[in-house]
């Protein structure tokens, strides 16, 4: 794990920090974002509140993002339309670096990522008409880089609010090989259940990932031990664009052979990209990303 998880990789073609944060009835996922190939930067703000869903997108310079990714995880403000968020971040359980050696160390794929899969928020949220002040709420912050986004995810984190000492994510990528016409299939899945921290990835594991955005399953098997089952369903998606789909409020249950480990009711984060997602109703016009100068 690099000392730095958060330092930029310049040499990168695109760059993504986010943080993602469910406190009470609001849910909150920011991305900032560098893309050098295009010679662009921006903030990309999902939010959720009762009666109020939206994607909204803020063109800045590279140096802002720098700027905000410097602060991290510490501290992040910001507007963005209707969303307002001033937060401290504590990284209660460090930081995950998912890979599959030697794909990292090559530049096999078309992103590396590292992850804190829980941490406590704390501060101000205002998200439409609707406010919260955080003391603890649970969310995670991650960042990845590469020469491209991968063809195809699915992607979940989920903190249960009733169980602050669990908390899960997991993401199955189709990713090109070297930029080429070569892909391949990988996959993690991160489990921490108290001291307990379990971390796969596919391969050597094997992964399967079956249904829609509405519903699907993420299933990690070894060679032994029972497998894990990573079940979800999603309602309120908006589209991030770029292929993407996203909701702050799914519904999760993972499950060790047949046993139910933890459920996450209305505060799972799914995400997906690629023919998955696309049949999905993404409602109305307030639904959809506008872009503000």
């Amino acid at each position: 794990m690099a000392a730095e998880p958060l330092a930029p990789h310049p040499g990168a073609g695109y760059e993504y920090w986010f943080f993602k944060l469910n406190a009470g009835p609001v849910a909150l996922l920011v991305d900032w974002v560098i893309r050098r190939r295009e010679r662009r930067a921006f903030v990309r703000v999902s939010s959720h509140a009762p009666g109020f869903r939206s994607v909204q997108f803020l063109d800045v310079e590279a140096a802002d993002v720098l700027e905000a990714a410097s602060r991290l995880p510490a501290v992040t403000a910001g507007r963005v339309g209707d969303t307002t968020w001033a937060l401290e971040a504590e990284v209660i359980d460090g930081w995950i670096a998912p890979d599959v050696f030697p794909a990292r160390a090559l530049q096999m794929a078309d992103v590396s990522l590292v992850s804190a899969p829980q941490v406590a928020f704390r501060g101000r949220v205002e998200v439409g008409d609707h406010q919260e002040s955080p003391a603890g709420a649970r969310g995670m912050i991650a960042h990845y880089w590469g020469r491209q986004l991968p063809t195809a995810w699915w992607w979940i984190s989920a903190q249960p609010q009733d169980r602050p000492d669990f908390a899960v994510e997991a993401a199955v990528l189709r990713t090109a090989l070297w930029g080429g016409p070569l892909h391949m299939r990988m996959a993690y899945l991160y489990c921490r259940e108290g001291a307990a921290r379990r971390l796969w990835t596919s391969p050597p594991h094997r992964s399967l990932v079956a249904g829609s955005a509405a519903a699907f399953e993420i299933k990690f098997a070894g060679l032994s031990g029972a497998p894990v089952r990573v079940r979800a369903r999603g309602r309120d998606y908006a589209d991030l664009g770029d292929g993407i789909v996203n909701t702050l409020v799914g519904d999760l249950e993972v499950w060790e052979g047949r046993r139910l480990w933890a459920r996450a009711d209305g505060c799972a984060a799914l995400e997906l990209r690629g023919s998955q997602g696309r049949d999905v109703d993404v409602g109305e016009d307030s639904l959809r990303p506008y872009h503000s100068a």
